[in-house]
């Protein structure tokens, strides 16, 4: 006021703030429960500033370069949306003195930022699982949904996520101590064949914050696989006695557990022996068939869950029938026979077989030979030589050379199938017939007197003898025509 005491005067107003205290993060300022896949909850405490304080928050992907997410808000907390999946975000924040609700408010002071704080969003959880099943171990492998069904998770590379994989039933598993635990797929061995399993797939992030587990749908493991057909050695021209190979099958006759053989050649009654559970070690008796002919036969088995498993198609002839040999001389040779092949009922149902073999001897099978099939020699006494009928001889008759005169050959034709099989030894009965004896070329006198004369047969053999001569019906007939006079010698 002034001296004399008049006053007072007064200047216009002004108004100051105190400066905000720096904000506090809250104890819990991002909530493991809070923070989905794209989102999270954002907390902190204003510590001692009056509720109109205004805080910033700033957000990072890599905490050096910063964006504001909240722009000077009255508020301790914050909804951060359209985040991307388990990626790391870092956050901080400061205040500023708010208006108090004073028009004319002066200017407003900014804190400094508070420490930083971060955390990854959640990995997305196991939606599916695909499998690859074995028969004593099955593969699994996790299908995830963002956007769209993918696999393996987002970013699983970062920080420490990872995906655990557990079988509820076997308690196997692989968890976050795995050096493999990054790997979307897990590799479970040891498990018995033909039996169910179920699984747990369990995700986290690069915190390591847990997902609920996905159970899988319960799988089976693969029943045992064919790996071709056993066959009986009952086998005939009309029957084949078939079974899978091998004989082993785990948990047979549990639910649609079963084996079957099929017989895949046309016009075979049955064609199949059905799904069956008893033990794969009976054999099915395929009946009505030709001989001499081959069916193509596969064995299946088919585990519990009615997913089957076939062999490689087999092949099996049927015995072929025996054929049988007819054997004579050629008139005028002493050196060769004729043989022929007449072959047995349905030698006709395969083009290439039955095969056969020649045998031969001249001492009632104590030394054994086997015919070339051309007819020109002998092969061995253990080599036997085996062609089908239109490949012996001309396909007609075997001209048997190198033969020796006025000798007595026994032949033996054996028979086999496609499969090398015989009906019974395979052998047809024998059949035998002589070589001619060789012809008189001279007649010498080896002596005359008055009453008689001697004289002498020579053949064409280089020493002129005659072979074999006594042996068997084997002879020669001298006769002299004025007196009618013979000898047989």
């Amino acid at each position: 006021r002034t001296s004399d005491g008049f006053g007072p005067a007064v200047s216009g107003t002004t108004v100051t703030w105190t400066r905000a205290d720096l904000p506090d993060w809250a104890a819990d300022p991002l909530p493991d429960s809070e923070i989905t896949e794209k989102e999270f909850n954002i907390y902190w405490s204003s510590g001692s500033n009056p509720a109109w304080t205004e805080y910033y928050l700033a957000g990072s992907t890599d905490d050096i370069d910063y964006t504001y997410y909240m722009d000077w808000e009255s508020t301790t907390n914050y909804n951060a949306t359209l985040l991307d999946v388990n990626k790391k975000y870092y956050f901080k924040v400061r205040a500023r003195s708010g208006d108090g609700g004073v028009v004319d408010h002066g200017e407003k002071v900014n804190t400094d930022y508070t420490a930083t704080e971060s955390k990854y969003t959640r990995i997305e959880s196991a939606g599916e699982a695909e499998f690859k099943r074995y028969v004593t171990s099955a593969t699994v492998i996790g299908r995830y949904y963002t956007d769209i069904w993918d696999d393996p998770p987002t970013r699983i590379d970062e920080g420490v996520s990872g995906i655990n994989f557990k079988n509820i039933d076997t308690n196997q598993g692989r968890d976050e101590t795995s050096d493999d635990k990054k790997i979307n797929s897990w590799p479970n061995t040891d498990l018995v064949a033909n039996s169910t399993y179920q699984y747990k797939i369990t995700t986290y992030n690069g915190d390591e914050l847990f997902n609920s587990p996905y159970t899988t749908k319960i799988i089976t493991t693969s029943i045992e696989v064919p790996t071709g057909v056993g066959f009986d050695t009952d086998i005939s021209t009309y029957y084949i006695k078939a079974r899978p190979a091998p004989t082993d099958y785990t948990n047979l006759g549990v639910s649609s557990s079963a084996w079957q053989v099929e017989c895949e050649t046309y016009g075979v009654d049955p064609s199949t022996s059905g799904w069956r559970v008893d033990s794969a070690t009976s054999y099915f008796k395929f009946s009505g068939l030709k001989a001499n002919n081959g069916y193509d036969f596969v064995a299946q088995s088919r585990n519990r869950s009615a997913e089957t498993n076939e062999s490689p198609t087999v092949t099996k002839y049927t015995l072929a029938n025996n054929a049988s040999l007819t054997v004579s001389r050629i008139e005028g040779s002493t050196e060769s026979l004729s043989a022929t092949i007449t072959e047995g009922d349905g030698a006709s149902n395969s083009s290439d077989y039955p095969e056969y073999a020649i045998c031969v001897t001249t001492n009632g099978w104590t030394d054994t030979w086997w015919l070339n099939s051309d007819g020109t020699g002998f092969a061995s006494n253990s080599s036997q030589v085996w062609a089908n009928k239109s490949n012996w001889g001309d396909g007609t008759d075997i001209i048997v050379v190198g033969l020796k005169a006025n000798t007595d050959y026994s032949f033996k034709v054996k028979t086999r199938n496609g499969d090398k099989d015989y009906n019974g030894d395979g052998y047809s009965e024998e059949k035998s017939a002589y070589t001619e004896i060789e012809k008189p070329e001279i007649i010498d006198i080896i002596s005359r007197s008055t009453f008689s004369v001697t004289v002498e047969a020579i053949s064409k053999a280089p020493d002129g003898n005659f072979s074999n001569l006594g042996v068997g019906s084997a002879k020669l007939s001298f006769e002299e025509f004025n007196t009618s006079q013979s000898q047989d010698k």
